[in-house]
C-alpha cells in the first residue's frame, strides 16, 4: 500500500482557490481571521458582492455589513478552534432594500498541507422559497382538534 506524498502547502491552497473559483455553489474560502481568501461567483451573484472585492475583506465586512451575525461569528470561530463544524445553521440575512432571506450555512475547518495557516470553506444555501412552501402547505392542512374525532 502507498502512502500518499502530502500536497505543498502552494499546491494545497492553489487547489482550494480553484475548486471555490470553479464552484457552481455560493462559497467562501476564509482564513484564520475570518477574512476572505476567494469567494464563488455565484456567492457574488446570489447576495449581490462584487467579486473582485470580496478577497482581503473580513466576512463580517461584505456588503453592508448583514453578514456580521454574533451567532455567526460565534460558530466560525468554534469551527476555526476546533471545537466544531457547522453543518446545518439556519440564519436570516437582512439587507437593506432586499427581502430577508432565509440561508443554511455550513462551515469546515479544512485539513490539508498548510499547518501555517487555518482554511475554512463557508457553504450558502438559499431556502427561503423552500420555507415559505412549506409554511403555506402547513397553512393549507387543516388541524383536528380532539372534538373532531370520531366524526370522520
Amino acid at each position: 500500500m502507498t502512502v500518499p506524498l502530502p500536497l505543498h502547502p502552494d499546491a494545497a491552497l492553489s487547489l482550494a482557490l480553484a475548486l471555490v473559483a470553479s464552484s457552481t455553489a455560493p462559497l467562501v474560502l476564509l482564513d484564520g481571521d475570518l477574512t476572505v481568501v476567494a469567494v464563488s461567483r455565484s456567492f457574488c451573484q446570489a447576495f449581490g458582492i462584487d467579486l473582485a472585492s470580496a478577497p482581503g475583506r473580513s466576512i463580517f465586512e461584505l456588503g453592508a455589513g448583514e453578514w456580521d451575525v454574533r451567532q455567526l461569528r460565534t460558530l466560525l470561530k468554534a469551527t476555526i478552534d476546533g471545537h466544531a463544524d457547522i453543518d446545518a445553521y439556519e440564519m436570516d440575512l437582512k439587507r437593506a432594500d432586499h427581502e430577508t432571506r432565509r440561508l443554511v450555512v455550513g462551515a469546515r475547518k479544512l485539513d490539508y498541507a498548510d499547518v501555517d495557516g487555518v482554511r475554512v470553506v463557508l457553504t450558502v444555501s438559499d431556502v427561503t422559497e423552500a420555507r415559505l412552501s412549506e409554511k403555506r402547505k402547513d397553512d393549507l392542512v387543516p388541524t383536528f382538534s380532539g372534538g373532531m374525532r370520531g366524526r370522520l
